[in-house]
């Protein structure tokens, strides 16, 4: 395989990516990593202060909570330009 041909792969390869929809939610976990690795407990006290709404694929209490992606980005935009 030549040069060229590999870095022609790598190209199709980040633009396949790049059009690849990004995520509508989040677990709780992966919410957490995103806002600088806080804790899972944090993440519940946000949802309870309004700050991050949860989603439930099902409507059963014990269905996985999920956070939308939005709400996520904004918070990170928000401490993003904190001072």
């Amino acid at each position: 395989m030549s040069v060229q041909s590999t870095a022609l792969s790598k190209a199709e390869k980040k633009r396949n990516r790049a059009s690849t929809p990004s995520r509508l939610l989040y677990t709780r976990e992966q919410a957490a990593d995103l806002l600088g690795g806080v804790s899972v407990h944090t993440i519940r006290r946000l949802e309870a202060q309004g700050r991050l709404r949860r989603v439930r694929l099902t409507k059963s209490p014990s269905a996985m909570v999920f956070i939308p992606a939005e709400d996520v980005h904004a918070l990170v935009d928000g401490a993003a330009g904190a001072p």
